[in-house]
């Protein structure tokens, strides 16, 4: 039996519980289950025909033993019992013979129990390879297509970016659990986060080198809560977040959205399955923001999650929208205006 398929199957299976469950696909899973089932009888039967293998070796043992014993009595007693002794000699002999040929097919049928096991691990990588590929692949599929919808949603790119001296508002949201916030592309693990893209600086890109979906690297916001809600889709999921975030540094302008080199969560509303947290003030977003998410932690009482979709989306956006309003009207305070 090969233990060095039994270990990559143990590796794999991790790999694979690893995925998000929404994701997971198990490639051909009637044979998949099947499969487990045969390795599962196959190790219980050669369990039992090792166990049966060493009964049968204590036996000839023994029986060797005797008929040692009755060899050393014919050397010793007279030509009558050593006819008698000899007799007994011979019947061990031959009950040896027997279980030694017994054991013989035991070792035949642990060596093909063996082959069997080791064709059905190989199988089982195959399955669970394949699985994990699938999955991941399907990860990738509606990764591209979530952002070709916001590409869609955020429009066409006007030609130049802009550097304003405050912060532009715009809307995000973020699936979220207790290890952390995340966005299509990556975990937010701070309320303020900085863009990144391998294709160099310059962040983010308008000349299309790095738009393989969508638009290109960002922080990607939209510019209305409609815009927004279209996305959300009614808080569909039972662990979702929306919320305000301010753009800064290079910021592209799109018919309905925007990419940013950097964007800072401003204000926060939490559904935590039937409860909905509204959270605002630096401190608390990035006590928020840092995994593990307890949001009883934060001494904000929750509200009930109001039953209807419209009603939900009313109680959010009108936080959202004061928010915005407040801080507008921080910003163009900002004496570096």
């Amino acid at each position: 039996m090969d233990w060095d398929l039994g270990t990559e199957i143990v590796a794999l299976r991790a790999e694979f519980r690893k995925l998000p469950v929404h994701a997971r696909v198990v490639a051909a899973a009637d044979r998949f289950n099947e499969v487990q089932r045969s390795l599962d009888q196959r190790f219980a039967l050669v369990r039992m025909t090792r166990a049966r293998r060493v009964e049968l070796v204590k036996e000839r043992d023994w029986i060797l033993a005797e008929a040692k014993g009755y060899r050393r009595g014919v050397a010793l007693v007279g030509a009558g019992s050593a006819i008698r002794l000899q007799r007994h000699v011979d019947e061990r002999a031959a009950s040896a013979a027997l279980v030694a040929a017994e054991i013989e097919e035991v070792d035949r049928k642990i060596e093909s129990i063996e082959v069997d096991i080791l064709s059905l691990q190989t199988e089982m990588v195959e399955i669970l390879q394949r699985s994990i590929a699938d999955s991941e692949a399907k990860i990738r599929r509606v990764a591209r297509a979530r952002r070709q919808r916001l590409s869609l949603k955020l429009g066409d790119a006007g030609r130049n970016a802009m550097w304003s001296p405050v912060a532009v508002m715009g809307y995000r949201a973020w699936k979220w659990s207790e290890d952390g916030f995340h966005g299509v592309r990556q975990p937010w693990l701070h309320p303020r986060l900085a863009a990144a893209c391998s294709e160099g600086g310059g962040l983010p890109h308008t000349d299309g080198r790095c738009a393989e979906v969508a638009y290109g690297c960002g922080i990607y916001a939209a510019k209305s809560l409609d815009v927004l809600m279209e996305e959300v889709r009614g808080f569909s999921d039972s662990r979702v977040a929306v919320g305000l975030v301010g753009l800064e540094g290079k910021v592209v302008e799109h018919e309905r959205g925007y990419r940013s080199e950097i964007a800072t969560v401003l204000a926060l509303a939490v559904v935590d399955w039937r409860s909905l947290y509204l959270m605002e003030g630096p401190d608390r977003l990035a006590a928020l923001f840092s995994p593990p998410v307890k949001l009883w932690r934060l001494g904000t009482a929750p509200l009930p999650l109001p039953r209807t979709a419209d009603k939900a989306w009313l109680t959010v956006s009108t936080f959202l929208e004061e928010q915005t309003r407040r801080n507008q009207t921080w910003t163009s305070a900002n004496p570096s205006e």
